[in-house]
């Protein structure tokens, strides 16, 4: 039988899953809540000194975990998602109401997580809707903080990208413009979208940065504060963004699935618009070369095929995780990624001439297939005389390495 804990090595310096199931059970309730008091001080997830294990702890609101409790799952973006779902199941501790789990991770890993504390697989989640818990002793600010507790937290390796400036809150210096603009969707109509512009503080002329999901990018990440940061920082200089909101999922597939017409519409009314917002507030904004547009997994893709159609709007391209599998056709899906030898957008930009828009791809090295079929776009496209690169970083399709990298790439595209 395990002696207990002394009182001092309640919690170890790295506490794994084995030794807290062993011996915390012999706790009472005052050396429990010392223990949690603990873990809250330090921050979880505790790594070890070496940096590539690390223990998450959950506690059950409810109180005790009786003997038949539903498992807790510890979903980590693209490590203990999909075929690596078993990975994420913790452990009870008996007689108390934590949960533990220690998993083998890299050091130079960047992902988001959550709790879902009934155990279930909800498979991929909806865009913009987070079912999981945070976790609420998370040594870093929550990636997304929805409501009532749910949303995403980050994960850092000890050796990952520090992200600093998303890391910040303060006073906006610049101002948010919100608006609504209709834009076309391909469909034959033209609803009107809401639509978010920033400008930053600024006395010469900036560059502008169009970006798709501005729900998210405004409404949880709060990137003109990020991107304040990152000129504080001496990072980037001022730039100022045009986000665009999606009306739900299904208008977001539909008009981000490569819409040429919805490309359109937002080369000329939003960009219009961005203009007369700016010269009213007295800021000017650059010329094509000082234009951007920027785009995640579908909007990815869509940030390349504007850089096909609208060449001489957009100086830039950023096409972070773009969806590859998706053909105009509307019937594919992830799950027939690979079944072609060539990617529909590799073939579109195979068959069109090159364009002067500078592209810059980003993927994870957890994205499977994705990654080596973005090299072989970026090879495709360097060899029919695109200026084309590929940025990789460990870690998933994922908000938290996608806000990181974003940055990063204004940096290199802006500099002087």
């Amino acid at each position: 039988m395990t002696p207990p804990m002394k009182h001092h090595h309640l919690l170890p310096c790295f506490p794994t899953e084995t030794e807290v199931l062993e011996q915390l059970s012999w706790a009472g309730t005052e050396l429990l809540e010392e223990f949690w008091r603990e873990i809250h001080r330090r921050g979880t997830p505790i790594w070890d000194p070496t940096g590539v294990r690390a223990t998450f702890f959950w506690r059950n609101p409810s109180g005790t975990i009786p003997p038949d409790g539903e498992p807790v799952h510890l979903h980590i973006n693209r490590v203990s998602d999909g075929e690596n779902h078993e990975l994420g199941f913790m452990c009870a501790v008996p007689g108390t109401d934590i949960w533990v789990r220690t998993l083998d991770l890299s050091p130079t890993l960047q992902a988001s997580y959550s709790f879902a504390p009934l155990g279930q697989h909800p498979g991929l989640p909806r865009h913009n809707h987070y079912p999981n818990l945070i976790d609420p002793c998370s040594s870093q600010p929550p990636l997304i903080h929805s409501a009532e507790g749910h949303g995403l937290s980050l994960l850092s390796g000890k050796l990952s990208p520090r992200q600093t400036e998303w890391q910040h809150p303060g006073k906006l210096r610049g101002k948010v413009i919100r608006g609504e603009l209709p834009l076309g969707n391909g469909a034959g109509e033209t609803p009107t979208r809401p639509c978010h512009l920033y400008l930053p503080d600024s006395h010469t002329p900036v560059a502008l940065l169009t970006l798709f999901d501005a729900e998210i990018w405004f409404g949880h990440l709060n990137l003109p504060q990020a991107l304040e940061n990152a000129q504080e920082l001496g990072r980037i200089p001022p730039v100022a963004v045009l986000g665009i909101e999606n009306l739900d999922q299904a208008d977001r597939f539909q008009v981000l699935g490569a819409n040429p017409d919805f490309l359109s519409s937002l080369a000329d009314t939003a960009t219009t618009w961005a203009q007369q917002q700016a010269e009213s507030a007295g800021i000017r904004l650059q010329g094509r070369e000082g234009r951007l547009i920027a785009g995640q997994s579908l909007g990815g893709l869509s940030a390349l095929l504007a850089a096909h159609l609208q060449p001489e709007v957009y100086g830039t391209a950023i096409c972070q995780s773009p969806s590859l599998w998706w053909t105009p056709d509307g019937a594919s899906t992830p799950r027939d990624f690979g079944s072609r030898s060539l990617d529909w957008i590799a073939e579109e930009s195979a068959l069109r001439p090159a364009r002067s828009t500078q592209v810059h791809l980003d993927v994870g090295l957890r994205e499977g297939l994705t990654l080596p079929r973005t090299h072989q776009l970026n090879q495709l496209l360097c060899a029919k005389g695109w200026s084309s690169q590929v940025n990789t970083y460990d870690g998933g399709h994922d908000f938290a390495c996608w806000r990181g990298a974003l940055i990063d790439q204004l940096a290199q595209s802006l500099a002087s």
